[in-house]
């Protein structure tokens, strides 16, 4: 796991969940903190890049989802240490895949 990845499960509010959508997390992943189980936290793992199941219009649709309950409070991002603007999407995707993060 990395230190971020690591690092970011310390910050789970109780009773909260962390869903990792880094696919280099999921097949990396050596071990897990069990600090934050012991707050009735969860962490979920998510890889569609192997899915026929995945189509635009199913992610149009949880991506709707997911801005709603962003929007609403119900979930919130983690606390980003490097901030990109709308303009800059390819950067932050291009930093999502260094190694050394």
């Amino acid at each position: 796991m990395s230190t971020e990845t690591c690092a970011s499960s310390l910050i789970i509010a109780d009773v909260g969940m962390m869903i990792e959508i880094r696919k280099r997390d999921i097949v990396d992943i050596n071990s897990l903190s069990m600090e934050p189980s012991g707050r009735n936290c969860s962490f979920r793992a998510v890889d569609v890049s192997h899915s026929t199941h995945i189509t635009d219009a199913k992610v149009g649709r949880l991506m709707t989802e997911v801005f709603g309950l962003v929007n609403g409070r119900h979930i919130q991002p983690i606390r980003s240490i490097t901030l990109y603007g709308f303009d800059r999407v390819l950067d932050a995707i291009a930093y999502t895949r260094r190694d050394d993060i």
